[in-house]
């Protein structure tokens, strides 16, 4: 069986190459990537670069601005400890960001990557981040054509409408990588000794997110991998929830819509109902958010409009559906 190294980049060729790419610009590249939980993108990034220097800040889910300052800190003084220490006293970004800039002024013409993962919970969920980041890019960052800096993200919603689609950074992102599930063909590679069934009914099952296939036994049928990781207590598969709380914890309706999807595509009046809300600004925000994240599409028939009614929402997660 191939190994697991292999199977985590399975379709993943395409992204590689664009982070890969040589840069031909005069300032160095920014990198945008988002999507959803588990589907590979820290691993994705790390196999990329596995060879060169990378200097990888994660944010820390729920933790204070001062928590996430600190681990940024910290993390910054194991990669350049002769300009940065511990105890620097660094209260607020605007100094973290300095001492990057410091750390990278000593390293030459090396190539460093500046991997800023989960970037939504180093801002706290709040587009001040992304404003200082923008001065900070504009005028120092960026000359720095040796290096890449890459923004990561697994709440696509922070991400396309604080990042890309922000007033600071309008026009200043080189690379967006919207990162997707595995292809049926891909997850067929991902599994090269079980049968054609097996893999369908993995595909159907858990859909083409790489940390759910890597859960699944390779010993054991897809069947016993069922009883063994979703229908314990302590299975792995517990995952609804967790999901919930982490992407859409901040409202009960989202909760609502993927269960009235469940039952099948529904229109945006029948969503309305279940909700019982009123069509508006908010419902459509709650929508876009699922979209973003993957786990819900919509449908819009090709000769109609975007306000037809006869729009259909569904569940595009299989995981999710199942």
């Amino acid at each position: 069986m191939a190994t697991r190294e292999a199977q985590a980049f399975e379709g993943r060729a395409a992204e590689i190459q664009l982070l890969r790419e040589q840069n031909w610009k005069a300032h160095a590249p920014l990198i945008v990537i988002y999507g959803r939980r588990r589907v590979g993108k820290t691993t994705l990034v790390e196999h990329a670069f596995r060879s060169q220097c990378l200097w990888k800040f994660e944010g820390i889910e729920g933790a204070s601005a001062q928590t996430q300052i600190k681990s940024f800190v910290d993390r910054l003084s194991t990669y350049a400890p002769q300009v940065n220490q511990k105890d620097s006293g660094v209260t607020d970004w605007d100094g973290a960001f300095k001492r990057l800039k410091l750390a990278l002024s000593k390293q030459g013409k090396k190539e460093v990557i500046v991997f800023l993962d989960e970037f939504q919970w180093m801002a706290g969920m709040d587009e001040d981040l992304v404003a200082l980041f923008k001065v900070y890019w504009d005028n120092d960052f960026k000359k720095y054509k040796n290096c890449r800096f890459i923004i990561c993200g697994s709440i696509s919603s922070f991400i396309v409408k604080k990042v890309l689609q922000s007033k600071a950074l309008y026009g200043r992102v080189d690379v967006e990588i919207n990162l997707q599930p595995l292809s049926p063909p891909e997850i067929r590679s991902f599994f090269p000794e079980r049968t054609s069934r097996e893999v369908l009914d993995i595909a159907l099952t858990l859909g083409g997110v790489p940390r759910y296939l890597e859960t699944l036994n390779p010993h054991l049928s897809f069947q016993q991998n069922l009883d063994e990781h979703f229908f314990k207590p302590t299975g792995f598969f517990q995952e609804f929830n967790r999901l919930f709380i982490s992407h859409f914890g901040k409202s009960p309706l989202y909760r609502i819509l993927i269960k009235t999807l469940a039952t099948g595509p529904a229109s945006l009046d029948q969503l309305v109902k279940a909700c019982n809300t009123t069509k508006g600004a908010s419902l459509f925000s709650l929508l876009e958010d699922l979209i973003l994240g993957g786990f819900v599409e919509r449908s819009i028939p090709f000769d109609k409009k975007t306000n037809s009614k006869l729009i259909r929402y569904r569940i595009l997660d299989e995981y999710l559906h199942f």
